[in-house]
């Protein structure tokens, strides 16, 4: 599909995951955990840049809408990564049109801006890129990640979180500052004249104390 750049890029993580202070620009929830069910899903309006999220559970859903995208925007990027896992597994959805309950699936004949993909293989060395190119459109966009397989929950060595991902905004045109205004020039003669008025007003000093 047209709208749709996908990469599998090789790349080496670390096994932990640092909590961190984010800008004003930038959202993650506290527990690796959004809204379960698209009625509560959180809007991310068009200045927040960045979204992190994780699996906090074997059979996790996390909902999203991202409510507008800036002039300029040119592509909403999700990257899926396994830290210290094996075979992490979900799948991908979005769509421009809100979902109707937990679920349902995009809507293949009124939504054409719908994608999905199952996920898989997911493991600490490699992430996963799904790109979702705009193509001028400025939203809304709603998606459903849906994960159902991570060793981060079960054996010796579990972990509090399975499959990490982020979503980016790519491109946008943030708008520039607004320039100070130029100091006004006073007028040349201005300083005279105000010099003029102090001498006048030490004179009449004088002549009233005298």
């Amino acid at each position: 599909m047209k709208h749709i750049v996908i990469t599998l890029i090789a790349a080496l993580f670390s096994t932990g995951v640092s909590a961190a202070t984010l800008p004003a620009s930038e959202a993650s929830d506290p527990n690796g955990d959004f809204a379960g069910n698209p009625a509560s899903a959180p809007v991310f309006s068009s200045d927040v840049r960045l979204v992190t999220g994780a699996q906090n559970k074997q059979n996790d859903i996390d909902f999203l809408t991202f409510d507008g995208f800036a002039e300029g925007t040119l592509s909403l990027d999700f990257v899926f990564t396994h830290p210290g896992g094996k075979n992490g597994k979900l799948d991908f959805l979005l769509q421009r049109e809100a979902f109707k309950n937990k679920h349902s699936w995009p809507d293949h004949y009124h939504n054409p801006g719908h994608y999905t993909e199952s996920i898989s293989g997911l493991d600490g060395d490699s992430a996963h890129k799904v790109s979702y190119v705009l193509d001028g459109y400025t939203g809304p966009i709603h998606v459903a990640l849906r994960f159902y397989d991570s060793d981060a929950f079960y054996g010796r060595d579990k972990r509090p979180l399975g499959v990490i991902y982020t979503a980016e905004r790519v491109g946008a045109v943030m708008p520039a500052p607004a320039p100070s205004p130029a100091p006004v020039p006073l007028p040349a003669g201005l300083p005279l004249a105000l010099a003029g008025i102090g001498a006048l007003a030490a004179l009449r000093t004088r002549s009233r104390a005298s």
